[in-house]
């Protein structure tokens, strides 16, 4: 038996949506029983955790954010050497050849982030081979269905919705509800902590800040 994999850790998020980085938190503890320590919106919150904290892991954004994600990997080392970070990536950029630093894919499923958490990478330089299929799952959202879950799951707004994919509000409740309803959901917040767990996020998840 695993017995690291059981023994409690902590972990902390950081992701500029909300929604996203909340629902990660609830996939990992109470799928996995991490005990996360919080979530926070941008590099400068997560600095501000750590310095309260003893902290296993972190996930953090690894591409596309205003700040040096290198310089923040390297103060976080530099702070806690035994530190695992995951840097989610929505483009396979970031930082690489660095210890203890793991590039995942940000649509990966729960059980992936878990592994890589908890040191088990399964892929060459840090990568995990966990990729996001473009074809309906088993759970049979549509293209278009699938698309909508990755905006709901960035923060966007129905109206933000409906002018981003050019459909009207109306279109748009009624993918959401069908999302729902194949997802066996009552709302949007476990809506996006199903489609984390699956791994059903489109390969491209845009991000808001929030």
């Amino acid at each position: 038996m695993d017995s690291g994999r059981n023994k409690p850790k902590s972990v902390l998020i950081q992701d500029r949506s909300r929604l996203y980085r909340e629902s990660l938190s609830l996939v990992l503890g109470s799928l996995f029983a991490w005990e996360v320590l919080g979530t926070v919106p941008d590099g400068q919150g997560l600095l501000s955790v750590w310095r309260n904290f003893r902290i296993d892991s972190v996930v953090i954004e690894g591409d596309g954010v205003p700040w040096d994600v290198q310089g923040l990997v390297s103060h976080i080392i530099e702070l806690t050497p035994s530190v695992t970070i995951v840097c989610t990536s929505c483009d396979h950029r970031g930082p690489k050849s660095m210890p203890n630093v793991h590039r995942m894919s940000r649509t990966a499923p729960g059980r992936a982030f878990e592994d890589c958490l908890r040191g088990r990478p399964h892929g060459r330089g840090g990568e995990l081979p966990y990729e996001t299929s473009s074809t309906p799952g088993p759970n049979g959202l549509t293209p278009r269905e699938m698309q909508v879950l990755a905006l709901i799951s960035s923060g966007r707004t129905t109206m933000q919705i409906s002018d981003r994919l050019g459909i009207s509000v109306k279109t748009v409740e009624n993918r959401r509800q069908a999302i729902f309803a194949k997802l066996g959901v009552q709302n949007q917040s476990h809506a996006v902590s199903v489609a984390i767990r699956a791994g059903l996020l489109g390969a491209s998840v845009p991000h808001i800040d929030s």
